[in-house]
């Protein structure tokens, strides 16, 4: 690879068109247009020789990060934003009751 390092690809998705969307809420405007089926981009990132990971839980990016750096090869990460939010209120709840 010509970059000479590792090249690291967070892939945020949010399946939609989610800073329009918002912005469109945020004016009392009917998101039209803004949800989309996003294409499986692991699947694409592979078929480009990417390595690719998954976040699971946000704790876990920093490991994910120290993994594709010391890999020295090209690597998407996909954060599902859902699942991601989802995660970070399960962990505020488990706390709240602690």
């Amino acid at each position: 690879m010509e970059v000479g390092g590792p090249l690291i690809v967070l892939c945020w998705n949010n399946c939609s068109f989610g800073e329009i969307k918002s912005s469109m809420l945020r004016r009392d405007v009917a998101p039209v247009g803004v949800d989309l089926h996003t294409p499986d981009f692991v699947t694409i990132a592979k078929s480009y020789g990417l390595n690719t990971k998954k976040l699971e839980s946000p704790e876990d990016l920093p490991k994910l990060l120290r993994n594709a750096v010391e890999s020295k090869a090209p690597t998407l990460i996909k954060i599902d934003e859902a699942l991601y939010f989802e995660s970070l209120e399960t962990r505020s709840v488990k706390r709240s009751t602690a």
